[in-house]
């Protein structure tokens, strides 16, 4: 796609952009600051908008949170749900959960929330 295009040479559909920016701003959780003015931001959002709408982009559509939070603290989608319920979703909270709390969880050993701990306390690596 040619950015450095003085006229775009798509009709831009000022429906479809304004959907997208309410499903980006409704499905992320984003807040998004449009400026009208920037035209060469505005022809990238709209050559963008519309590779998607071709599917010669692929975007996601849906993304499931809580199992991507499983997945990054390599447990079950069940524990981590228990975890949630439990304890909540906030990580300054989480990081100060001990050993005795994760195993309380069932199918959560000790190795796992040695694991866990020091996950929460140290990073990954």
């Amino acid at each position: 796609m040619d950015m450095e295009r003085k006229k775009p040479f798509i009709k831009i559909d000022e429906e479809l952009l304004h959907k997208t920016v309410a499903s980006v701003m409704v499905r992320d959780d984003i807040r998004v600051i449009w400026n009208y003015h920037d035209k060469k931001l505005l022809k990238e959002i709209v050559y963008m908008i519309k590779a998607v709408d071709e599917d010669k982009l692929d975007v996601p559509h849906i993304r499931n949170c809580d199992m991507l939070m499983a997945r990054l603290l390599n447990i079950s989608k069940i524990q981590y749900m228990q975890i949630k319920y439990t304890y909540g979703t906030s990580l300054c909270f989480l990081c100060k959960l001990s050993k005795k709390q994760w195993m309380s969880v069932k199918g959560i050993g000790t190795k796992k929330a040695d694991y866990l701990v020091d996950f929460f306390q140290n990073g990954w690596q």
